[in-house]
């Protein structure tokens, strides 16, 4: 757990669900900003979120240039990646903050399809009256 990391995180203009998985990561991850290697199930439970959509906001956090993924492999299977939030790269300018800007305002425009989910997903436990 790093106060850097977080810190960063917080700083980053994102829409709310990318926002809660970037400080997810950034929980789990150390002052350089490497996450370890804990599986996307771990992720998705802390963000009460399905494991698919954690793959996609992953997906868009590494188009942002925010994340890199390292793929590991034992025994011929891939096993949990390795992520790591690109603090340096972010720092030195590498990222152009316009082009990230510029992406970041393109995917909150795009209208979303309700979910029609039971509410199921980290509903609170029920308090005896």
């Amino acid at each position: 757990m790093s106060d850097l990391t977080k810190h960063w995180a917080w700083k980053q203009r994102l829409a709310p669900n990318l926002k809660l998985l970037l400080l997810v990561l950034s929980d789990e991850s150390d002052d350089r900003g490497e996450c370890g290697t804990s599986p996307v199930s771990h992720f998705a439970h802390k963000c009460c979120m399905g494991e698919r959509t954690v793959f996609r906001l992953l997906r868009q956090l590494e188009g942002y240039g925010l994340v890199s993924r390292t793929k590991r492999f034992q025994d011929g299977r891939q096993v949990a990646s390795e992520y790591t939030l690109n603090l340096d790269a972010y720092h030195r300018g590498e990222i152009p903050p316009d082009q990230v800007e510029q992406a970041r305002t393109a995917s909150l425009a795009v209208p979303r399809k309700a979910d029609p989910g039971d509410g199921s997903r980290c509903r609170p436990a029920s308090s005896a009256v």
